[in-house]
């Protein structure tokens, strides 16, 4: 910043008026140094904002993903609640079925709110509740964190499938999670291919890490896979490694060491006593949010409680095993000393029987005696081991409720803190402010007591030529706004002028276009009745011929018909079956011929059997004297291989003649049934001929009956009715003549036919309220009155040419009166008839 030599400036924040050049140049230094200081503030609060954003985020992050293990929990609560109750099992197929759902709709990774809901009711229709469909909005809200309408229902399966299986270790669970993320592309997760991105590693690992750690567990597993990719033997001449991790590398950098040592037993003493020992490792308890970690320590640690009771279970049992086996012993001597006291009580009766029985006694006294201390003994022990357990209980409760009571006072003391110090710093502020404020208060209001001063004697010097120029400039403001106002109001004059007379000259063109499209639409209108007139002549016309038609080409197909050659394809047919059933005949019977002699099954079959046996043996004697005859050398077992087939020839054929005297019987029995039928039907044929000879009659005189009801009903009808035209509504009505009533719907006796109309003029109003006159019969047009009609003679003001003034003519209304030998129509008469009273009252 430089400044010129001898020039006096006055820097930002000087006091004086005027500064030398050496005074100048230390304001200028000092203000260079308060500027270097607020930029050095500046940099050091933008990055304070950009700490706090980055704050902000990370916590933003944790939240939804405690949002999203809560809505977990709920929909996994109410799965197992007394709803539905699902078992392991079933738990298994109920994700099954979610993830084929998903799968079918959407391969690959995000699913949109629609089809998630649809998936959703489709297997909670399935497991009948209904209570669960409430919250399925709630739940896609939950995870699609940045409203995108885009859910990664993969991720959903993995965090439903680890709230259903929290007591897997943490290796487990990251397996696991890599199964239900990866191959977003479309390949199913259990597929050999499944693989995932290098730089999507954090979708694996974003359930089961914090959003504040995550940085750091990404930095391992990149750390994880360059160690794998430097022991990999697949590099080809120093190419780049693939960053797609399959399921095999995953596994491999999950047992690097970097990662490996989060695996091992963490080192606090939470849960690792010696009764109840549970398993927590570094992941878990460094990763892990409160939420999803309280969930794996209470599973955990129900588990090794049942485990333990288990143990304690067994260990009472042998005990109680062991002293039952004591007691059975003794009891077994005490009932060999009872059985040898009987036998010498037996023995020396009357030497010792006294004796022997105060012996007894005794034993008896002190087998109930081990009796009794037998059973203190034992329910000592079941009552030392049941006060075991509840000391153990009350002692697990009291260190649960310690710990949370210890982590609630932690929470209270550091908001007790917090707010201490913030109601200190805002009292601290607010005293400060008020302290502030009444010292620039009292600054301004002597600085305003001074200028008011000063304002009060300028006042008094100014006053009269103040007063006089304030004067001059009111009288020359109001002259010159007068004029203004003038010449607006003769502009906007002329303004409105111009405007009425272009719009009175755009309407007078409007309204001859306006004209000449109403002519052309009542022209058309008109040729297209007399067109549809005609049409509808011709088309009766042309119907009449064609039924004509129709009636001669039916008697000419009657009269040139063909004869029906149905009977004898049919007698075809069943000679074609016959036929075949005795070629069938034939072949099973020299089948059966050629069994018989062979392999007979049984007493009739041997018996046919010798017969054909015994024709073959005379045969066989005619063969060999053929073969004798003819000087053919042949042996006996070749002539009665060519007997047999001969003889079984024979047996075919006299089979085909037998069956074919039966086909012959049962065709003369077909043709005397077919006789017998032909005469039924003619019978029955004759007898219908006079049914319907009869019944047409009646058709024919019903119709007949119909159709001069129907002709004495149109008469009647047209008698009754009439149709008009409404001008209003420019349509046909139909009027009662009797009792007045009007409707839009033709009468139903009239048919297809159409009741005929006045010929009459009628006067109508266009849409620019014009009139003129049209007549419904002859469908005619046209503005100018007709001349066989009397008009009126009333003047009126023809509002609708839109001019000003308005013009006056004749009244373009019918005459219904006269008065003063002048036609009127029934308004113009009331004006009229008033005005000549008024008159009259005048005079």
């Amino acid at each position: 910043m430089g400044v010129k030599q001898g020039v006096n400036t006055r820097p930002v924040g000087c006091g004086g008026k005027f500064l030398s050049p050496k005074g100048q140049q230390y304001f200028i230094v000092r203000y260079e140094h308060a500027f270097d200081r607020f930029l050095e503030s500046s940099t050091n609060q933008l990055k304070g904002i950009h700490r706090e954003y980055s704050k902000e985020y990370v916590a933003r992050d944790v939240a939804a993903q405690e949002e999203m293990w809560g809505v977990t929990f709920d929909l996994h609560r109410a799965i197992l609640s007394n709803e539905m109750g699902l078992h392991n099992l079933q738990q298994n197929k109920f994700i099954n079925q979610l993830y084929e759902n998903f799968y079918k709709l959407e391969s690959k990774r995000c699913i949109s709110k629609p089809n998630f809901t649809r998936c959703m009711n489709e297997v909670f229709k399935q497991t009948a509740t209904h209570r669960i469909g409430t919250r399925i909005d709630s739940i896609y809200d939950r995870f699609d964190v940045l409203g995108k309408d885009c859910l990664n229902w993969r991720q959903f399966l993995f965090y439903l499938h680890f709230v259903s299986h929290p007591t897997l270790n943490c290796l487990d669970q990251i397996l696991h999670a890599f199964s239900f993320v990866a191959s977003h592309d479309g390949i199913d997760s259990t597929s050999a291919k499944a693989c995932i991105e290098l730089k999507s590693i954090g979708s694996v690992i974003s359930p089961l890490v914090r959003a504040d750690y995550m940085h750091a567990v990404i930095c391992l597993m990149d750390e994880a896979w360059a160690n794998v990719t430097a022991m990999s033997t697949d590099e080809l001449n120093g190419r780049r490694q693939p960053t797609n991790i399959t399921s095999d590398v995953f596994e491999l950098m999950l047992k690097q060491d970097c990662i490996v040592s989060l695996f091992a037993q963490s080192t606090s003493q939470w849960g690792r006593f010696k009764f109840f020992p549970v398993y927590v490792s570094k992941w878990e308890e460094e990763f892990y949010n409160t939420n999803l970690l309280g969930l794996v320590k209470q599973t955990r640690t129900r588990v090794a409680v049942d485990e333990k009771l288990k143990r304690d279970g067994h260990r009472t049992k042998h005990q109680i095993y062991v002293l039952w086996i004591e007691y059975t012993w003794s009891r077994r001597s005490l009932r060999k000393s009872l059985t040898l006291i009987d036998s010498r009580i037996k023995a020396r009766m009357q030497y010792r029987g006294l004796h022997s029985f105060l012996g007894w006694s005794i034993r008896s006294h002190a087998a109930l005696t081990i009796q009794r201390v037998g059973r203190g003994f034992f329910g000592r022990r079941v009552a030392a081991y049941r006060w075991t357990i509840k000391q153990s209980a009350i002692i697990i409760q009291c260190r649960i409720r310690m710990h949370f009571a210890k982590k609630r006072l932690y929470e209270l003391s550091s908001v007790y803190h917090d707010a201490l110090v913030t109601i200190q710093r805002i009292i601290r502020g607010a005293l400060g402010r008020q302290l502030a404020f009444k010292r620039l208060m009292s600054v301004v209001e002597r600085e305003h007591l001074r200028n008011m001063k000063e304002k009060e004697r300028l006042l008094l010097l100014r006053g009269i030529w103040s007063v006089t120029k304030l004067q001059a400039c009111i009288r020359r403001i109001r002259a010159t706004s007068f004029a203004r106002e003038l010449r607006a109001i003769r502009k906007r004059e002329n303004d409105i002028r111009h405007a009425m007379e272009a719009r009175c000259e755009a309407f007078r063109k409007e309204r001859k276009v306006y004209e000449k499209q109403l002519e052309e639409f009542y022209r058309s209108k008109r040729e297209k009745h007399f067109r549809d007139s005609i049409m509808e002549s011709e088309v009766q016309k042309h119907q009449r011929n064609l039924r004509s038609l129709r009636r001669r080409l039916r008697n000419d197909d009657l009269k040139n018909a063909e004869p029906d050659n149905m009977e004898f394809v049919l007698t075809k047919e069943w000679k074609k079956e016959w036929e075949m059933k005795i070629e069938t005949g034939v072949e099973e019977l020299k089948l059966h011929c050629e069994h018989c002699i062979r392999k007979p099954d049984n007493r009739a079959e041997k018996k046919i059997g010798a017969s054909v046996k015994k024709r073959i043996k005379a045969r066989t004697s005619e063969v060999l004297k053929r073969a004798d005859s003819r000087d053919i050398p042949i042996e006996t077992k070749e002539a009665t291989k060519i007997a047999t087939e001969e003889i079984i020839y024979i047996i075919g054929e006299e089979e085909r003649s037998r069956l074919r005297k039966e086909m012959d019987k049962a065709f003369e029995q077909r043709e005397q049934d077919k006789n017998e039928a032909r005469l039924k039907a003619e019978a029955r044929l004759k007898e219908e001929k006079a049914r319907a000879t009869v019944f047409a009659l009646s058709i024919i005189s019903k119709a007949c009956r119909n159709w001069l009801a129907r002709k004495e009903l149109r008469r009647r009808c047209l008698e009754t009715y009439e149709r008009d035209y409404d001008e209003h509504s420019h349509r046909f009505y139909y009027r009662n003549k009797g009792t007045g009533k009007k409707s839009w719907t033709k009468p139903k006796a009239m048919g297809a036919f159409e009741m005929p109309i006045k010929d009459e003029w009628k006067i109508l109003r266009d849409a620019h309220n014009f009139p003129y006159y049209f007549n419904a019969c002859q469908m005619k047009m046209q503005w100018s009155p007709p001349m066989d009609k009397t008009m009126c003679c009333g003047k009126v003001p023809y509002f609708w040419y839109r001019e000003f003034p308005v013009r006056v003519g004749k009244c373009p209304n019918f005459a219904t009166c006269q008065i003063d030998d002048n036609s009127y129509c029934y308004d113009c008469m009331n004006k009229t008839i008033g005005k000549l009273s008024d008159d009259a009252f005048l005079n």
